[in-house]
């Protein structure tokens, strides 16, 4: 693979999405209280909100989306009564609508894990991909799918290269077969949008190991390459008959042990005139939010994260979210990209459905919990769950081509009196029924 020397950046603006959020932190102690009101009133309108959630497109153009939780008029999710099952995460609201009487729950996670005996996935799950953009909390989902049906975990790094031995910032790719088919997670690992990296992660750790790129938009321009490098390896069925399309994968078959700080240079997708379109498979499913790292790093810059402190960081927040992941993710996989690769390939592409999601609260004793840090992850929360009025109580569809839906783990599986998501050896992410319950809504949504 093609090499290039490591581009350098001023030591001082390294990991940040705008190094003027700095200026508003400083301030925050000066213009607290105005700052609080302006947080507390930002949802009266559509300038004002979390604008990444607000593009939309003419009803034409909706994406075509029927849940399979019951009808296309009742959706199981849209009911706050209700609980979660202890063995798969499936979510049986409490009936109270005559309407909702016929409605038909599905256990997906089971129907997953029943595929393999059956030797046929369900329609709706069949040539799927699921791609989860995240942190920890993401790897855990995909760990857990695949450790609850007993498929084997294939790690991989950014530059599509797959390794023996996984690293926190490995990538985990779990894929169901069964017949001719095949449903695949995929869990995308980054480092926050906000902050400087002043301890974590460990400059010198090379990129094979992981951690680099840092920053969030150039590990997000990698994804092209990556799905096409993975392709064959991981899930053939969605390469075309050109099977040239989907090159030899690549494998790394001994850990690195030496720094090495320069950085692979991949053949990067642009959908503009002129700029380089290749053919890789796109996600059915895009799932990316930011939250922990960001707070990781705003603690060792000594920000204060009391949420009645936090007025002047959220905004600046909300925007780094914007600008630094959801659109270079809407300039990879959205319409435009997909047009793009049509016309120079002559092969369509499914329409990919972008998803944000809420953060789980951190149990009793975890670092950010709420009552140690006076609730900053319900902060974050909060800023989420104000970029629009959500019809449902735990899922807002996309509006349109390209917008991005809301699926509210946090309310879904946080506070249940049938179940406790959290383990006493870790506090901070939830268990496997925590995160089972993450994918039953998410499955609903194919």
């Amino acid at each position: 693979m093609k090499r290039a020397t490591r581009r350098e950046r001023p030591p001082t603006t390294r990991g940040q999405c705008k190094p003027q959020y700095l200026l508003a932190v400083l301030l925050t102690a000066f213009l607290a209280p105005l700052s609080l009101l302006a947080v507390l009133a930002w949802d009266d309108s559509d300038e004002a909100t979390g604008h990444y959630l607000t593009r939309l497109a003419p009803m034409d153009q909706l994406p075509e989306h029927v849940p399979t939780s019951g009808t296309h008029e009742c959706d199981v999710y849209s009911f706050r009564n209700g609980h979660l099952s202890n063995e798969s995460g499936v979510w049986t609201p409490n009936w109270s609508d005559p309407c909702n009487k016929t409605a038909t729950i599905d256990d997906h996670v089971m129907l997953l894990r029943d595929a393999r005996l059956n030797g046929r996935l369900p329609l709706h799950l069949a040539n799927k991909t699921v791609l989860l953009v995240g942190d920890s909390f993401d790897r855990n989902l995909v760990q857990t799918l695949c450790e609850f049906s007993d498929i084997p975990i294939m790690h991989a790094l950014l530059n599509g290269s797959f390794v023996v031995e996984p690293n926190m910032g490995s990538i985990r790719i779990c894929a169901f077969r069964a017949g001719p088919d095949v449903f695949t997670a995929i869990n995308i690992f980054h480092f926050g949008v906000m902050g400087s990296f002043r301890s974590r992660p460990k400059e010198k750790i090379h990129w094979e190991k992981g951690y680099s790129p840092l920053r969030v938009e150039e590990r997000i321009s990698w994804l092209p390459h990556f799905m096409r490098s993975v392709a064959r390896h991981a899930f053939p069925e969605l390469c075309p008959a050109e099977m040239s399309l989907c090159p030899n994968p690549t494998f790394r078959m001994e850990t690195l042990t030496d720094a090495n700080l320069a950085d692979s240079a991949p053949p990067l997708f642009s959908a503009e005139p002129g700029d380089r379109v290749f053919w890789f498979p796109f996600p059915s499913v895009v799932v990316a939010q930011s939250a922990m790292w960001d707070l990781a790093r705003l603690r060792d810059d000594n920000v204060r994260l009391a949420r009645h402190r936090m007025a002047a960081t959220l905004p600046a927040w909300r925007d780094c979210v914007q600008h630094a992941m959801w659109e270079p993710l809407v300039a990879v996989f959205g319409s435009n990209a997909r047009i793009a690769v049509r016309n120079a390939t002559g092969l369509e592409q499914p329409q990919t459905r972008f998803y944000t999601r809420t953060v789980p609260v951190p149990g009793e004793g975890a670092v950010f919990a709420s009552t140690r840090y006076a609730a900053p992850v319900d902060a974050l929360n909060d800023v989420v769950r104000a970029a629009r009025e959500e019809p449902f109580l735990y899922v807002r569809e996309p509006q349109g081509v390209d917008d991005v839906g809301l699926l509210d783990w946090d309310r879904l599986a946080s506070g249940r009196p049938e179940l406790s998501i959290h383990n006493a050896a870790d506090p901070t992410h939830p268990n496997r029924v925590g995160n089972l319950a993450f994918w039953q809504l998410l499955l609903s949504r194919l």
